[in-house]
């Protein structure tokens, strides 16, 4: 059998592999991120600073 008819016979494009090869190796790096807790702590609690005290809101140009 010939390369050119074998290749041409159908099946999945190469571009439809290597999309779901990114898909799931960029999923597998989130979940390992989210399951180390590699990013850090997320929220509104992080962008406090170290005292810890909140910064008050802005309510119509005015400290609430």
């Amino acid at each position: 059998m010939e390369e050119s008819s074998v290749r041409g016979s159908g099946g999945v494009p190469r571009w439809v592999k290597v999309s779901v090869a990114v898909g799931v190796a960029v999923l597998v790096l989130v979940v390992l991120v989210v399951l180390f807790g590699v990013g850090g702590e997320h929220g509104p609690g992080r962008h406090q600073g170290l005292s810890g005290r909140s910064v008050p809101a802005l309510v119509d140009g005015a400290a609430a």
